[in-house]
């Protein structure tokens, strides 16, 4: 990738505020760079154009078990059998991270962000205002265009299919909000919640306190998420959980929505150990 100066930089955010407006260009994200352009993506039945839909779990980087996955389901860049939905975390911790973002592109996948995905573009923000390198660890993002870093930087945090009645997200959603009322934090690093003590509802909490919080979402929407790969596949009456660790030598899940079909593939080897 040739590198973009601060000046490009500069543009591009400037470019983000005459479309966004300032707030949300000054906003900063959890992991501290700069927010969607648009947070909450509505997918409609045009989007889809009559194609089955299938969500698929955290890639992580993992390129060939996604291609297996694909194969599996006859799927290919020129089919346009599938309209994919990625809940988030498609890079960092994998062996071929660059590929996944050039073939979720070239396939026209929808995508919401994860947190793994945040901590990249946080590192490519950091060499740029510095104008210095990737440290080797995130030298993988020197193959990505520009456009393949823009497409990064627009992943919203839902995807909202109302006309299928479910959301993508890619850690989970606070029971008893809605949408325009999540945390940015919540949607992309929560797994536990507990009883407010300052009022009803819920809020967040770490480690391994409270409940998981797709045991209290009540729907009516059913919630298909990520990130939690300790509990592996979570299967709740109105949510889905479907990181089964992939990176770690687990499997790639995904699901049709519509008749509940879930399908993986066995990860090629341990990628990132535990």
């Amino acid at each position: 990738m040739a590198s973009l100066l601060p000046a490009a930089v500069h543009l591009l955010t400037s470019l983000r505020r005459l479309f966004t407006g300032s707030s949300a260009v000054t906003g900063r994200s959890p992991y501290g760079v700069l927010l969607p352009h648009t947070h909450h993506r509505l997918l409609t039945e045009d989007d889809i154009g009559g194609r089955d839909l299938l969500v698929i779990g955290d890639v992580h980087g993992c390129y060939d078990e996604l291609s297996e996955l694909l194969s599996q389901q006859n799927i290919s860049e020129t089919s346009n059998k599938a309209c994919i939905v990625f809940v988030g975390d498609l890079i960092n911790k994998g062996p071929k991270n660059a590929q996944v973002v050039k073939l979720a592109r070239r396939l026209r996948a929808y995508s919401v962000r994860g947190n793994h995905d945040e901590v990249c573009l946080l590192e490519w923000e950091k060499t740029q205002r510095n104008n210095g390198q990737l440290s080797e660890k995130f030298s993988w993002m020197n193959q990505l265009t520009k456009e393949d870093i823009q497409w990064l930087y627009d992943l919203p945090y839902t995807i909202n299919v109302p006309s299928r009645n479910f959301i993508v997200v890619h850690a989970g959603l606070l029971p008893g909000r809605s949408l325009e009322d999540q945390d940015p934090k919540d949607m992309i690093t929560m797994r536990n919640i507990t009883e407010d003590k300052s009022g009803p509802g819920y809020v967040t909490i770490k480690g391994n306190s409270g409940v998981c919080w797709a045991s209290k979402w009540g729907g009516p929407s059913h919630v298909y998420f990520g990130h939690d790969a300790r509990r592996l596949l979570q299967q709740h009456r109105y949510a889905t959980g479907l990181d089964t660790g992939c990176v770690y030598g687990g499997h790639l899940t995904a699901i049709y929505p519509l008749s509940g079909k879930l399908v993986s593939v066995t990860a090629h080897s341990v990628h990132k150990p535990t």
